[in-house]
């Protein structure tokens, strides 16, 4: 009987670690790290310590693997990026957090979605070619695509992805990223039109220079012949034929003078005789005959803000650049129109320095109007001398280039936006004077 007793508790004790074993498997992973210890080394001593082995290798790597999982998390978290998942069929099964942060589009929206569905929910033009790659099991890295938010700003989104395969080389989808890259599209894009109005400025340089070369060579020779010509007429006297000769030729002489006067405002070498003015006097001076220019069928505003800066410029050249801009918003308004002049104060600081114009203040003369707008090729000419879009003999193609060349020679800047069918709108920036304003040069 003893024996039996012996025999059962060496066989209970030899079970004790067995039932160790099937405790912890029953508990979480790692809620007991004691190990096991075996009370003989026979077989189910012997599996027991195996066992615990394969238990702690088992609790390491699970514990190894929610660091993973927790690491992976924080970084998905602070990323500026986010992730996406697609499965096999190319429908979207996973989104991190960002996504909706930065397109603004709730994921559980889109999750679920194919490929193809979600590039018609964001409007993606160029998606043909992507969908090619897709469906060929293909990585693909930076396809940028523009869409809008819900709230209707612009968003550009760059995404990159790589396949996943499983054990047995079978396709089971793709993991990616999504960058918003909207601030680096619009830097470009300002970056673009500056060079842009670089590239412009340099290019009308260069012609001014050569125009103003041409046209001081071409007045001295003018005066010359004028002088000549005005001396043949004291000396022929009463002679009526060759008075007439004479007349037409000092006509001609005077037209050519004035021609070479608006090639020097454009080249900038005219003389100048700038003062104080004050924009809302001058305007007032010049209003009925602004009306009367621009006939019955336009309507005029004026538009002053109520402490307007003085600007320093020449009154006179001022007077005739506002009268060349309402005369083009005139042509370009044959059924009548509106046409309205805001005056306003205008500082350029480091955020907002574009143009040519440097950093500090000026009067802004914003110029509207409803007329036929100017096509996208034809904008960046505007401002060239001889260029024109009218009729041979009904414009010289000169007032835009003088407007310009007085402007920039004055220490501004003038931008022209239009379209065709919306109208044209011309900003003068003259600069500020220091002082009060005196309505005379």
């Amino acid at each position: 009987m003893w024996s039996s007793v012996l025999a059962y508790q060496n066989y209970a004790q030899s079970l004790r670690p067995i039932a160790d074993l099937m405790a912890r498997l029953a508990s979480p992973v790692g809620a007991d790290d004691r190990p096991i210890v075996a009370q003989s080394l026979d077989e189910m001593g012997v599996m027991a310590v195996q066992i615990d082995a394969l238990l702690r290798r088992h609790a390491d790597a699970q514990r190894a693997l929610r660091e993973n999982q927790s690491r992976l998390t924080m970084f998905a978290e602070a990323a500026s990026d986010y992730f996406y998942e697609m499965d096999e069929n190319l429908r979207f099964s996973y989104f991190s957090d960002r996504f909706e942060q930065i397109t603004g589009i709730p994921s559980a929206e889109v999750i679920g979605l194919t490929s193809s569905e979600m590039s018609a929910k964001f409007m993606v033009p160029n998606y043909s070619e992507h969908q090619f790659e897709l469906e060929r099991h293909k990585p693909y890295r930076d396809f940028r695509f523009a869409t809008r938010r819900p709230d209707g700003r612009l968003l550009h989104l760059q995404v990159s992805a790589v396949p996943f395969f499983d054990e047995h080389g079978t396709f089971r989808g793709y993991r990616g990223t999504g960058a918003n890259i909207t601030p680096i599209v619009e830097t470009q894009q300002t970056l673009n039109i500056r060079e842009a109005e670089l590239a412009q400025a340099q290019k009308m340089e260069a012609v001014g220079q050569l125009t103003g070369g041409i046209a001081h060579d071409f007045n001295n020779l003018l005066t010359v012949i004028l002088g000549n010509l005005e001396l043949l007429e004291v000396v022929c006297g009463d002679r009526t034929q060759l008075q007439t000769y004479i007349d037409a030729a000092i006509a001609a002489a005077k037209r050519g003078g004035a021609l070479t006067q608006r090639l020097l405002a454009f080249s900038r070498r005219q003389s100048l005789h700038p003062d104080s003015v004050d924009l809302a006097v001058l305007f007032g001076s010049i209003a009925e005959l602004l009306r009367r220019t621009l006939g019955e069928d336009i309507t005029l505003t004026v538009e002053s803000e109520a402490s307007l800066w003085p600007c320093h410029v020449d009154r006179h050249q001022l007077e005739n650049s506002i009268l060349n801009l309402a005369l083009n918003s005139r042509d370009a308004m044959p059924h009548g129109g509106e046409l309205s002049f805001e005056l306003s104060n205008y500082t350029v600081g480091e955020r907002n320095l574009g143009g040519v114009a440097g950093v500090g203040d000026y009067v802004r003369i914003r110029v509207r109007d409803t007329g036929e707008g100017i096509a996208a090729d034809v904008l960046p000419h505007v401002f060239e001398p001889f260029f024109t879009t009218k009729a041979p003999g009904e414009g010289s193609g000169l007032g835009m280039s003088m407007v310009y060349g007085f402007v920039r020679q004055s220490g501004g800047d003038v931008t022209v936006h239009s379209e065709l069918g919306r109208g044209t709108t011309v900003s003068l920036l003259l600069p500020r004077a220091v002082g009060r304003a005196g309505g005379t040069r």
